[in-house]
């Protein structure tokens, strides 16, 4: 957790040894655990009781308008971007999606 505030990132994939990712850690999946924590003055949520495990994934193929098409349905704001073996090589964020659309946009303009 300390990675998301130290990094100012809203979320994070967790991965294994072996570079796959296992789950997925978001500042609000953060905040209800340190939540529940606190009010049960309980110690610290371990990321492995926080993280989700229901990914929602991009490969780097992918086109950019579909990613957008699914970003604009979807809650995350970070996608994990996952090669064919269905390791970690990046992330991708609502941010840089806009950010290619609306270069798109201007170019076609």
């Amino acid at each position: 957790m300390g990675a998301l505030v130290g990094h100012h990132l809203t979320g994070l994939p967790v991965i294994d040894a072996g570079g796959h990712v296992v789950g997925f850690v978001s500042e609000q999946d953060c905040l209800k655990a340190l939540l529940v924590s606190n009010y049960h003055a309980e110690g610290a949520p371990k990321v492995e009781d926080v993280m989700r495990r229901d990914l929602l994934t991009v490969q780097p193929g992918d086109a950019v308008v579909d990613i957008a098409e699914h970003m604009s349905h979807q809650k995350p704001k970070v996608y994990p971007v996952l090669d064919d073996s269905g390791r970690l090589v990046g992330t991708l964020s609502r941010t840089q999606v806009l950010r290619a659309m609306t270069k798109n946009h201007e170019l076609a303009d």
